[in-house]
């Protein structure tokens, strides 16, 4: 006789599952617009938050496991917002808006810009861009013409990007904060 374990008890289709490094939680993101975090070891809902307005497509989880950021479905300037998540104070910090579509990647940079905090994302309208997690400001915007759909995006700590598009395979890019007041993303390789 086989055992069956249901981790996600939820009717709508998981759009994002991430660990947090200190396994203290699973973040999910999914159809029903909400993000919910799982104890692992229970496999129990710890907290959902409010709903948003559109379906949460993607998600990451900071590497001190204190917040989560979350990337939204839309089309023509609804939507397509990347939210940022408290995980202590269980409320919504600030919403990143820019994408003229829905986001499809985000994450929680390893790099920084004088010390600033940053975050990425990737979207449908094919665009990557780098935020300021404190003033909220795009502050590099790279426009991939030709890609379609980008698809997600990873980070390494020497500021490389690798980003997947539906139609030109994978993209790897180089954010350049050599100069403060003109940050750039520059397409390194295609593959």
């Amino acid at each position: 006789m086989q055992q069956r374990v249901v981790l996600f008890a939820i009717s709508l289709q998981v759009t994002c599952i991430k660990w947090a490094l200190d396994e203290s939680f699973i973040a999910q993101t999914s159809e029903d617009k909400e993000l919910r975090l799982w104890d692992p070891k229970t496999l129990e809902t710890i907290f959902a938050f409010p709903k948003k307005q559109s379906i949460l497509t993607t998600c990451d989880i900071s590497t001190d496991s204190l917040y989560c950021l979350t990337g939204s479905s839309g089309g023509n300037n609804f939507g397509c917002e990347l939210t940022l998540w408290d995980i202590r104070q269980q409320k919504v910090l600030s919403e990143f808006k820019g994408h003229n579509q829905g986001v499809s990647g985000c994450m929680f940079l390893p790099m920084h810009q004088e010390g600033k905090g940053l975050i990425a994302s990737c979207a449908a309208d094919s665009t990557v861009r780098i935020w300021d997690r404190e003033t909220k400001d795009c502050v590099c915007l790279a426009s991939l013409d030709g890609a379609g759909p980008l698809t997600s995006l990873t980070a390494y700590p020497d500021s490389s990007l690798l980003v997947s598009s539906f139609n030109q395979g994978i993209h790897l890019l180089s954010a350049d904060f050599s100069n403060p007041h003109d940050p750039q993303i520059r397409r390194r390789l295609q593959y």
